[in-house]
């Protein structure tokens, strides 16, 4: 089973941030209650468990990476949401995952 359309690659802690790569490498959105394909989407990241949202990568492609991005250390209150490309807003997102995902 994947775990999402992004995956946790690594993050190189500095001072206050750490600094994330994802990886679009599932173009299905898991977790959802309906069969979504998403050749491109968008990320939205949360740094406080969900309650605000900002476009981290619009318009993310099937297969790409992005650079790294710098995001706050040692936070367990951040998650990446999904969203289909050219989303609206936060309101769109299809599912929500925690960065780094959980341990199984």
């Amino acid at each position: 089973m994947f775990i999402s359309v992004i995956l946790w690659l690594g993050a190189r802690a500095r001072v206050q941030n750490a600094y994330v790569q994802l990886i679009h490498t599932v173009a299905g959105v898991v977790g959802v209650n309906f069969p979504v394909v998403l050749d491109s989407t968008d990320i939205y990241i949360s740094a406080d468990g969900g309650s605000t949202w900002f476009l981290a990568v619009p318009d993310f492609k099937f297969r790409q990476a992005t650079p790294f991005l710098s995001l706050p250390a040692n936070n367990n209150q951040l998650r990446a949401g999904i969203a289909p490309e050219n989303s609206a807003g936060s309101g769109d997102i299809l599912g929500r995952y925690s960065i780094p995902p959980p341990c199984p």
